[in-house]
């Protein structure tokens, strides 16, 4: 699959939902964030605006005199898994386990307080990189797939055999990077009386969303959401074009042609990322 496009508002249940959508030629597919339509003319889209153009006839059919799903509203064209040469970069492929099993591969996506534009600032690129490298020392993990976005990241690790522990190895990278760089927001009249009592800045939110990996087409569909991800934000208009992520690593081995998922500026000022 290429392209799906997320669903991210519906007032109709899941069963229902995928009735409908069956009804009307798409089908409802496991997204990310959100749970997403797909079909086979939407796959077959060179461009994500042209994706998206498919997908409007669903909501035409929902929202139009019949008020089927008077919620219902449709979000960003997002990539699924495109044929690969390779699927692994240098490490070989994990063994997927069970949830609340130990040693698994997780994707997480870790958020900055109030959304705050500072990751990509190059200090904080520095202390983030000088935080994995101390933590790794200690407690070692692999990373699989990596993307930085100024208010928050997403990346795919892989956690020793006998070992369960991400929320440990995240609580030293977010203590290193606060106290390297500090933050305009931890002046003590700028924070809640929650935070003041747990001694934490403003920098990080406090929780973040983890996600075992099931299986390989689970994963790939994540290491594809990452790189995406830079594009889905309206960020850059081609993957390539955004720094810091693995994707320029994943290229260099051939998992992805350089060109993957790219689009022309006029190509993304016609999509419609969202509504």
């Amino acid at each position: 699959m290429r392209w799906a496009i997320e669903i991210q508002k519906t007032g109709l249940e899941r069963r229902n939902l995928s009735d409908l959508l069956n009804g009307l030629g798409f089908e409802l597919v496991e997204g990310i964030e959100f749970p997403a339509l797909a079909s086979p003319e939407i796959d077959a889209c060179a461009t994500a605006a042209d994706a998206f153009e498919k997908a409007k006839a669903v909501r035409a059919a929902v929202k139009g005199p019949t008020q089927i799903d008077s919620e219902f509203a449709l979000g960003s064209a997002s990539v699924g898994c495109v044929p690969r040469t390779n699927t692994w970069v240098n490490e070989p492929m994990p063994e997927y386990r069970r949830a609340n099993t130990q040693g698994g591969t997780y994707f997480f996506t870790v958020n900055t307080y109030r959304r705050q534009s500072v990751l990509t600032e190059e200090n904080l690129r520095q202390a983030l990189r000088e935080g994995i490298q101390k933590t790794r020392e200690r407690f070692p993990f692999q990373i699989q797939a990596w993307v930085l976005l100024p208010d928050h990241l997403h990346c795919i690790w892989t956690l020793p055999e006998g070992d369960a522990d991400f929320a440990k190895r995240w609580g030293m990278i977010k203590r290193h990077v606060s106290r390297t760089c500090g933050n305009p927001l931890t002046r003590p009249e700028s924070l809640s009386e929650s935070r003041l009592k747990r001694k934490e800045t403003n920098l990080w939110q406090r929780r973040y969303w983890e996600h075992l990996i099931r299986d390989e087409g689970d994963y790939l569909r994540h290491v594809d959401y990452i790189h995406w991800n830079p594009v889905k934000h309206g960020l850059v208009s081609r993957v390539s074009d955004w720094p810091y992520s693995t994707f320029h690593k994943y290229a260099t081995n051939g998992v992805y042609p350089l060109d993957w998922c790219g689009a022309s500026d006029g190509d993304r000022d016609k999509a419609e990322f969202g509504e």
